[in-house]
């Protein structure tokens, strides 16, 4: 099983970024999983995004990248403060640009 870890904010001084370390270990150790990819957010970096990567007449290059890992990855795992009342605003830029290569209704999110 592969499994693609986001961790979903780059703010300085996270936290949620040491729990999403942790988590990547533990699956590692895993004897059922071949394959964990952590996902930071805060290195991809990604503009304010202006269309989806299915759409975009020429896309950041790094969202071929992002995108490789989310359609190879049986399993997503995404962690992320609560700002607000939500997610980190970050991590929804990431997501926005990803629509079509999950569906929603299958992704739940808890906040720490």
């Amino acid at each position: 099983m592969k499994i693609a870890i986001i961790s979903g904010t780059k703010r300085i001084g996270r936290k949620s970024h040491l729990v999403a370390v942790y988590l990547q270990k533990l699956a590692q150790a895993h004897k059922d999983v071949t394959e964990v990819i952590m996902l930071d957010v805060a290195d991809y970096n990604f503009p304010i995004m202006e269309e989806r990567f299915d759409r975009h007449p020429n896309p950041p290059a790094r969202l071929f990248e992002f995108h490789k890992h989310l359609v190879a990855a049986d399993a997503l795992i995404i962690v992320t403060p609560e700002y607000n009342g939500g997610m980190a605003g970050s991590l929804k830029n990431t997501l926005d640009y990803f629509r079509t290569e999950f569906n929603y209704d299958d992704v739940y999110l808890i906040y720490s």
